[in-house]
């Protein structure tokens, strides 16, 4: 099975604890399977050849539904960066061809060329509310790629790179064995969820049971107050943001 294989239990085991924590915004682990459920409903109806979505969003917890509901569903998802311009979204989503891209509203005068595969964020939400949480999950995902990122390579275009839900699975238990995290901990997500280990870290501590802490953007005086407030004891960072930290 894949990345979302343990949410079932974690709905039936611990359904009140919270899963995700997004400033006042909170998912308990019920919540959090029953929404993942949704999107892979949504998803499994749609009838798609390259099962691809991707998404153009800031920090927050339906960026995480998208990605995790993808993958429940079988599906591959491409997230893009908010940041980009229009031709560095154009080139990505030229390479990747989503099916249906989710954005922010104020990044669909980017995507005018993509109409018709466009949903703009909060009539996603709307749209997504009239599916059932029936958990139904598609068999054999953990060898299928899930995820699309890019890396811009030597000669400065993009360029793809997928991976397989098990290559995280893998990384999971490595978490567990290497780093001796525990179900207890609590995760703060310091970065952007379009980066590859920031992604990783929240959908690794969803897989293992922890409460995860998501920020909009990094902004040091405010990590450092959830360091505190909120009792983390894992961090998912980089070096240029410690050395902000320090100042």
């Amino acid at each position: 099975m894949g990345i979302t294989k343990e949410y079932k239990k974690y709905a039936y085991l611990q359904p009140n604890k919270i899963a995700i924590k997004e400033n006042n915004r909170v998912l308990t682990f019920k919540e959090w399977f029953e929404s993942v459920c949704k999107v892979a409903n949504w998803l499994n109806e749609k009838e798609s050849q390259n099962k691809t979505i991707a998404i153009v969003l800031e920090n927050s917890m339906e960026f995480l539904q998208l990605f995790a509901g993808a993958a429940m569903a079988g599906w591959v998802c491409v997230p893009l960066d908010i940041k980009w311009k229009q031709d560095e979204l154009k080139e990505r989503i030229a390479i990747s061809n989503p099916a249906m891209i989710v954005t922010e509203r104020y990044k669909v005068n980017d995507l005018l060329d993509e109409e018709g595969r466009v949903i703009e964020i909060d009539e996603w939400k709307r749209m997504i509310e009239n599916y059932l949480p029936a958990y139904a999950p598609v068999k054999d995902v953990q060898h299928a790629p899930f995820y699309m990122g890019f890396t811009s390579g030597s000669t400065g275009k993009a360029k793809a790179f997928l991976r397989a839900q098990q290559s995280w699975v893998h990384s999971f238990d490595c978490n567990i064995h290497d780093f001796h995290m525990k179900k207890e901990d609590s995760i703060l997500i310091a970065g952007t969820l379009v980066h590859s280990l920031f992604l990783y870290g929240a959908i690794s501590a969803l897989y293992v049971g922890q409460t995860v802490h998501i920020m909009k953007k990094f902004i040091p005086d405010q990590v450092l107050d959830k360091l505190e407030t909120e009792h983390i004891s894992v961090m998912y960072t980089v070096p240029t943001m410690l050395e902000s930290l320090y100042k």
